[in-house]
């Protein structure tokens, strides 16, 4: 890969002529790691959306539950999508995988989440509907990663109408408007999930503040119907989420 350009376009050449694989799609991200590494970002660009089409072939089109080691050595990859490549690609392929097979996917489609190097803003809510059933799943383990996968998607996320709409969303689920969460540990996965949008990159003090008031009202709100103190205890706690990102002044429901 050191002896030049056209050494590393050769190689990867030969790559996207194989059939795709998981020893082929890490063997391309090594690639792409070693062009960065040797700052080329000539020759990558015209085969990212070769390397995408085989990612989601063969790690999000995978039936089988992939390590995390596994997701993580693809991230080279991930990271060079351009906006057009997630869009027409990637999101539509993730979408139907949640759909078919959520316990596996979900981890994967954490980790694409995670490793863009997008503001997803524009995608987000769409991300988000795609998971919110494995929030309230009766196994632990899927509301986990599904809470997660939450905090990574508002991480990449700068648009505070596209926040605004995802915390209403997660709202609407914790008062049923997706079917009554008769299990408490459903209604404390959503309230986790609550406190994970706080982790956003919204800018600006004005719309940080009017984000969190917003969410803060809607909790206090939910805190007086809820009966059992477990979860009125984590609707405290994802209040103190959202109380800590004020800049200016505390909203009035906070302090009432």
């Amino acid at each position: 890969w050191r002896a030049g350009e056209k050494a590393r376009e050769a190689y990867m050449s030969a790559l996207t002529q194989c059939s795709p694989s998981k020893e082929i799609v890490c063997m391309m991200a090594e690639w792409f790691r070693a062009c960065a590494s040797l700052n080329d970002d000539v020759t990558p660009s015209r085969f990212q959306e070769k390397a995408a089409d085989v990612y989601v072939q063969t790690v999000i089109g995978t039936r089988h539950r992939l390590p995390e080691f596994f997701l993580t050595s693809c991230a080279p990859i991930v990271k060079r999508l351009s906006h057009d490549q997630f869009q027409q690609i990637v999101l539509p392929a993730m979408k139907k995988a949640l759909l078919r097979n959520p316990e596996n996917s979900l981890t994967v489609a954490s980790a694409s989440v995670r490793d863009v190097s997008l503001d997803l803003s524009k995608y987000c809510l769409e991300i988000e509907k795609s998971v919110a059933a494995q929030l309230v799943s009766k196994n632990e383990t899927t509301r986990s990663v599904a809470v997660e996968l939450v905090k990574r998607l508002a991480r990449q996320c700068s648009d505070p109408n596209a926040i605004e709409q995802l915390a209403q969303h997660l709202v609407g689920i914790l008062n049923g408007s997706e079917g009554k969460l008769t299990l408490l540990e459903q209604r404390i996965a959503v309230l986790n999930a609550l406190s994970n949008l706080s982790c956003h990159r919204v800018g600006g003090v004005s719309s940080v503040d009017s984000l969190s008031a917003m969410v803060i009202k809607e909790l206090v709100s939910f805190a007086r119907e809820e009966a059992y103190e477990s979860a009125a205890s984590s609707t405290f706690s994802t209040i103190g989420f959202w109380a800590a990102r004020f800049s200016t002044s505390i909203c009035d429901d906070l302090i009432g």
